[in-house]
């Protein structure tokens, strides 16, 4: 399917959507987060009929999912008194499909821009938006109404 972008790191909106199916998930910014969600998200996108699309839009997730932890997160928890003293932030996943798009929103609370780096040959990190733009057909993001932000993706599924 070819893709069309918004331009990269733009702050925009998600795409409005029509009457659409839409389940969300609410998650601990910790590291078990990202994987939780591509999970939640490869097994719902194959209840809708959407395999084809399971695992980009779960790649896609782990890395939206991911960037909220490290700007949100704190470190792991490494005992009861750890977490009961620290408790994480919350990042929310959700998830919508109109028949002809489907759009991933995931919210967190901080209002810090998702910014698409270029990194080295040799760097180990810093991929994960160029991945997002690559395996979508529009990304960007906005200020959400309660505060922090939204970082969105869609696929148009029309054919």
């Amino acid at each position: 399917m070819p893709h069309s972008h918004t331009p990269s790191g733009t702050a925009a909106a998600p795409p409005k959507l029509g009457p659409a199916r839409t389940e969300r998930l609410r998650l601990a910014a910790l590291p078990s987060a990202p994987g939780t969600a591509r999970r939640f998200t490869t097994d719902l996108l194959n209840a809708w009929n959407l395999r084809a699309l399971a695992a980009d839009c779960g790649l896609v997730v782990s890395e939206l999912v991911t960037n909220s932890v490290n700007h949100t997160g704190r470190p792991a928890p490494t005992d009861y008194a750890d977490l009961y003293d620290h408790t994480p932030a919350t990042i929310a996943l959700q998830l919508s499909y109109t028949g002809a798009i489907l759009l991933v929103e995931v919210w967190d609370h901080s209002e810090e821009r998702p910014v698409r780096r270029h990194p080295g040959a040799a760097e180990e990190s810093g991929r994960g938006l160029l991945l997002v733009e690559a395996l979508t057909t529009a990304w960007g993001h906005c200020p959400a109404e309660q505060g922090g932000k939204v970082t969105w993706a869609c696929w148009n599924t029309a054919s």
